[in-house]
């Protein structure tokens, strides 16, 4: 009782909102703070736009595991309308953006058609909501729904250049002409593991990154040299310029000149989906009708 007669009146000190939220962030912690944060803007949402969040996960280098204590919260979510909205002849916004007032997260969302349309077409930053572990909101029927089909139109060609742009954007506009930050060389080495992850399984590779690495990677001198970077990273800021160790950039850029060689000869064998858009179709016809 006297703790939280105490705690009370620390509240009541507070004229402050911007003082208040950092007296709570110290008392629940930075992570459980601004889940709620973003479980009340969510529902906000729900009851501003008239939808309904089917899942809301986070992006990005906490979902991967490498933030750092000054990374923003990058969620994502897809949510469903109202069955009148999908009478409309004329197009309408399929997507729901926010920024906080502060920048600390951001939030995004896809309308769940847009949703069913990329994912037929392979979207891995979908496929990576789909697989987190680090989900805010969610319908547990959906994500069953949605991950039983992704793996029927999960295209590994098209994932395979889609992370091998990645560690191509990173290499020709960080690492050789602007130098090398932690958090840029984690996005280019990501990319390139992707790819050898995707040439062994022919899936998508897993959302954790030490996962990943550990899938990909065998070598006990470059798992060590990766650990030390995920330690580091997680202790510094963003922004922070520090040095990568020879022989792990050595063997990242030989696997990224590897790539650029033999990605045209990427060509799996894929047993073919025959059903065409009718799994997704089923699903969209569901969830309509389930938020009316």
């Amino acid at each position: 009782m006297i703790c939280l007669i105490r705690n009370l009146l620390i509240y009541l000190q507070f004229a402050n909102c911007k003082l208040l939220s950092r007296y709570l962030v110290d008392v629940l912690g930075k992570d459980t703070y601004m889940k709620k944060e973003i479980l009340d803007k969510l529902k906000e949402i729900e009851r501003e736009k008239g939808v309904r969040v089917l899942l809301a996960v986070e992006s990005g280098s906490r979902a991967w595991g490498f933030a750092s204590p000054d990374s923003d919260y990058d969620v994502r979510f897809i949510y469903v309308h109202q069955p009148e909205w999908y009478l409309s002849v004329a197009k309408q916004p399929d997507t729901i953006e926010y920024m906080s007032d502060d920048r600390i997260f951001d939030l995004s969302g896809w309308e769940l058609r847009k949703t069913l349309t990329l994912l037929s077409k392979t979207n891995p930053n979908l496929s990576d909501w789909l697989l987190t572990d680090l989900v805010y909101m969610y319908d547990p029927e959906f994500l069953q729904d949605i991950r039983r089909v992704q793996d029927m139109y999960y295209n590994p060609i098209h994932a395979m250049y889609h992370f091998f742009n990645i560690a191509k954007r990173h290499d020709e506009g960080y690492l050789h002409r602007n130098g090398c930050t932690l958090k840029k060389f984690l996005y280019f080495l990501r990319g390139i593991l992707a790819c050898e992850y995707i040439l062994k399984h022919r899936a998508h590779p897993p959302v954790n990154f030490r996962t990943m690495v550990n899938e990909t990677v065998s070598d006990p001198r470059l798992l060590e040299e990766i650990d030390d970077i995920l330690v580091k990273k997680s202790k510094s800021k963003e922004h922070d310029t520090q040095e990568v160790h020879a022989v792990l950039q050595k063997y990242a850029f030989s696997l990224y000149n590897y790539w650029e060689k033999e990605l045209t000869n990427f060509r799996p064998e894929k047993e073919l989906n025959n059903s065409g858009l009718k799994s997704l179709d089923e699903i969209m016809v569901k969830y309509v009708n389930m938020s009316s």
